[in-house]
C-alpha cells in the first residue's frame, strides 16, 4: 500500500521496529523522525536502506525493552493516524 509496511517484535531485551516507506523528499528520514520525538529516545541502532526497485527505504530500529515507553511513543507519533 502507499503508506508502507510496518513490523514490531518485542522480546525480552530488545524491541525491534522495521518499516518501509516510499521515498519522498518531503518525508523525514529515520534519524529526523527520532529527533522529532522530543526525547533522547535511547536505542541501540537505527539504520536505513534504500531499495531502488521498490522506490523507497526500509528503516530498522532497535530499542532496549527497558525503554519500551520511548518505542511506543515513537510508534504512536509516527504510525498511528
Amino acid at each position: 500500500d502507499e503508506e508502507g509496511a510496518y513490523s514490531l517484535d518485542i522480546g525480552g531485551t530488545l524491541a525491534k521496529v522495521a518499516f518501509f516507506r516510499r521515498r519522498d523528499s518531503t518525508q523525514p528520514t529515520c534519524a529526523e523522525l527520532l529527533a522529532r520525538s522530543g526525547k533522547r529516545c535511547p536505542r541501540l541502532a537505527a539504520h536505513s536502506l534504500h531499495i531502488p526497485e521498490l522506490e523507497g527505504d526500509v528503516h530498522f530500529l532497535l530499542f532496549e525493552t527497558r525503554y519500551i515507553d520511548d518505542c511506543i511513543d515513537f510508534i504512536d507519533r509516527f504510525w498511528v493516524k
